[in-house]
């Protein structure tokens, strides 16, 4: 193939000279990021409160005394896919986040495949936490005997915190990722506190039954993993701060690494005492709808435990915030790619923001849940559903990427037998998250979920197809930032 003057490779696919944010206003801001609000929008988009405070009990009703151990799995599992994520970040930097990571690894077709899964995962997960806002809302107040469980009090509640949320993604990317790492971080600090009465109270002996996985056997701990690792998704949202971040290639790996680490010895730390508090007093934990509620009130803290079902509220809308954030800007960049239209490619002139793909996030995010809301839907059913979306979006996202990481450094001169071990070790472990949500195939009626997200993907791939041919097979890049060894080395290829 011949290269014009002008044109660069990328993948498998011929494209244009790359497009620069003016083609459509004043393009994001740029460098307008510290490392602290990078980490935040990851640590925000997980929402490791709101995910401890439901997800051991959930793993516990199928692993018992296994587990902690299986929070030590998925850590590993998660650790692994953030490797090949770390190896990409310190060469691209892109608002497209896993989807650019993919396609230049995978080409155009696979890139678009991340992408559009991504893109279910983030809105779903924000129409999951504007759901949790009002379940733990209605908790919360419940112990000042305010009753707002009716669905009118739970369609309100979604509109408001929708349209705060989409205001503040709508106006800052700074000031939306610095007030997500300030609810997050006062929300795991309660927790935290909590965890240390509980195990004060109980000594200084250490649960053996834990260790040995006392009450459970390897089916039971591989039924809980998949809820184990529901609770680490959207740990690499930072990736999509790659045009905003101050010092990408190094900001956001680290961003991505230590949420990864972090959040996990978190939830180990967290479950295993848990499941100390409940059993030091002859209870099941797995029987338990509110854990950390119900351990403050038998350990005497009862107050602390209405403070940490306030921090799982703002924990819940600090998630749809940071879902929004992401969602909006990896649309931008695909747009910018001539994979979507060119609607999704345009940023607000005063606040630098992808605007237009907030508020249309945020209209969706709002009017689905609100809508089944109205409709007397349960909300623990709906908490499911946009759940497993949620899930199968992201865990779709980080196979590819773990795929595509080794096929790009191959193609740059930088892949060596860890990165190969890594990709590999990395695609078997994401291979395995998705796995474990389709089988055993749910129960009627969450096995059409399946049937939905399947058909998401074809509907995505018959979409890249109509755009390919409408722009008669040229897609244009939008470009991602590179450092200076991997602009060579891709200069060459």
């Amino acid at each position: 193939m011949t290269r014009q003057k002008g044109e660069t490779v990328t993948g498998a696919t011929a494209v244009e000279p790359p497009r620069t944010d003016s083609d459509a206003g004043p393009g994001l801001r740029r460098r307008c990021l510290g490392f602290t609000e990078v980490l935040g929008q990851s640590v925000a988009n997980d929402g490791p409160s709101l995910a401890i405070a439901t997800g051991a009990a959930l793993v516990a009703t199928s692993a018992t005394g296994g587990t902690t151990w299986v929070f030590v799995i998925a850590t590993v599992a998660i650790i692994l896919v953030a490797l090949n994520l770390v190896a990409l970040a310190r060469r691209l930097a892109s608002a497209g986040s896993l989807y650019e990571y993919a396609r230049q690894g995978l080409g155009n077709l696979g890139g678009f495949v991340v992408g559009w899964a991504q893109l279910l995962g983030y809105v779903c997960g924000a129409m999951f936490s504007l759901v949790a806002v009002w379940v733990y809302l209605t908790a919360l107040l419940a112990d000042s005997k305010v009753n707002v469980s009716a669905a009118r009090w739970g369609v309100l509640t979604i509109i408001v915190a929708g349209l705060l949320a989409g205001l503040l993604a709508f106006r800052s990317i700074r000031l939306s990722t610095r007030l997500e790492l300030l609810l997050e971080v006062a929300s795991v600090a309660v927790i935290l506190i909590l965890s240390v009465v509980i195990l004060v109270k109980n000594g200084a002996n250490f649960d053996h039954a834990q260790l040995k996985a006392t009450g459970t056997d390897f089916h039971g701990m591989a039924l809980g993993f998949p809820l184990a690792i529901l609770s680490f998704v959207g740990f690499e949202s930072s990736a999509s701060l790659g045009v905003e971040a101050r010092r990408p290639f190094s900001t956001i790996p680290r961003s991505i690494m230590s949420t990864a680490v972090g959040i996990g010895i978190f939830f180990v730390l967290v479950s295993y005492v848990q499941v100390l508090g409940f059993d030091r007093h002859g209870k099941n934990i797995a029987s338990s709808s509110a854990p950390l509620n119900d351990l403050a009130t038998v350990y005497g803290v009862g107050t602390l435990g209405q403070v940490v079902s306030a921090g799982i509220v703002v924990s819940a809308f600090g998630i749809a915030l940071a879902c929004l954030n992401a969602a909006s800007r990896v649309a931008l960049t695909m747009s910018k790619d001539g994979m979507l239209p060119p609607v999704f490619g345009r940023t607000h002139l005063v606040h630098r923001t992808p605007s237009l793909n907030v508020m249309a996030g945020t209209l969706i995010a709002v009017a689905v849940p609100a809508a089944m809301v109205a409709a007397h839907k349960d909300p623990g059913h709906l908490l499911e559903y946009y759940g497993e979306y949620t899930a199968l979006g992201l865990l779709v996202a980080y196979l590819g990427v773990c795929i595509a990481a080794p096929l790009f450094l191959r193609r740059v001169g930088a892949l060596t037998l860890a990165g190969v071990v890594v990709g590999a070790l990395g695609a078997i472990a994401s291979g395995g998250m998705i796995l474990g949500q389709i089988y055993p195939i749910p129960p009627h009626p969450v096995d059409l979920l399946l049937v939905g997200f399947a058909i998401w993907l074809v509907l995505g791939v018959v979409i890249f197809a109509v755009r390919g041919a409408f722009l008669n097979g040229r897609l244009i890049s939008a470009g991602s930032t590179t450092d200076e060894n991997t602009a060579d080395a891709l200069a060459r290829s």
